[in-house]
């Protein structure tokens, strides 16, 4: 005759052949089950140039306008890719006639299966400031190479300031301008926002509450201003500070 304790057996015995979970009072609930098959492959993720050179991806980098540069990346393995572009990163034109770019802050491109068209390529961009004031803007069909940082040290000594400021274009423009070609106020104002022909050019980019937030901007990275020529024009830019302020 069958009594509870041999009917308890056999239902438990029953139970654990067809993989069911038994637990006692007090055990932690069981994990959820979990579909079978390998895990998901580990994310690569690390410095634009360091990706390129490790040939986890390859990246076409073009000319963007003003602001910015224009980046056609794909991965070379099969994993997702997270492109980190540092504040610095600096990229240069093989023409002389075309502005080099330098970028104002850290940007994070993510390459994934989704974000692919159907060639395998990414598109994306990053934010910049033309390092060449004389030079012309670059536009799509301009290309570049890319290094780590400029070879002027003041430039790569500003750009981690410029990242961390998150001021607006203007701003980041006049500060490069001011560390890499020393430009005074008066050259500052060849950025314009926009035109209405040849002989109408549209109101200047660069004012003086601009140039004053790029000169805190640069002091405040550790370059001594008062060596530019644009500390000639201070008294145009705020005429209430003196020189004893910085």
């Amino acid at each position: 005759m069958w009594g509870p304790p041999l009917l308890a057996a056999l239902l438990l015995a029953a139970s654990c052949s067809a993989g069911a979970p038994h637990s006692q009072p007090g055990d932690a609930p069981a994990a959820p089950a979990t579909p079978e098959g390998p895990p998901p492959p580990p994310a690569v993720k690390g410095d634009l140039l360091d990706l390129v050179e490790r040939r986890s991806i390859e990246v076409e980098p073009r000319g963007g306008g003003i602001e910015g540069v224009w980046l056609r990346l794909r991965r070379r393995v099969s994993e997702d890719v997270t492109v980190v572009v540092p504040a610095g990163t600096y990229f240069v034109s093989p023409s002389q006639s075309v502005q080099d770019m330098v970028t104002t802050k850290d940007q994070v491109i993510e390459l994934t299966a989704s974000s692919e068209k159907e060639d395998g390529w990414t598109n994306g961009s990053v934010p910049a400031a033309c390092a060449r004031r004389l030079r012309d803007i670059p536009g799509r069909d301009d290309h570049f190479t890319i290094r780590r940082r400029s070879d002027q040290p003041e430039l790569a000594q500003l750009a981690p300031q410029l990242g961390r400021a998150q001021a607006d274009f203007a701003v980041q423009q006049a500060a490069v301008w001011i560390v890499a070609g020393d430009a005074s106020f008066e050259e500052l104002g060849v950025a314009v926002r926009g035109s209405f022909g040849m002989y109408f050019p549209g109101p200047r980019l660069i004012g003086a509450s601009a140039t004053a937030e790029a000169l805190r901007i640069i002091h405040e990275a550790g370059i001594d201003v008062t060596r530019k020529r644009i500390w000639r024009d201070v008294d145009r830019v705020f005429p209430w500070v003196a020189p004893g302020h910085w």
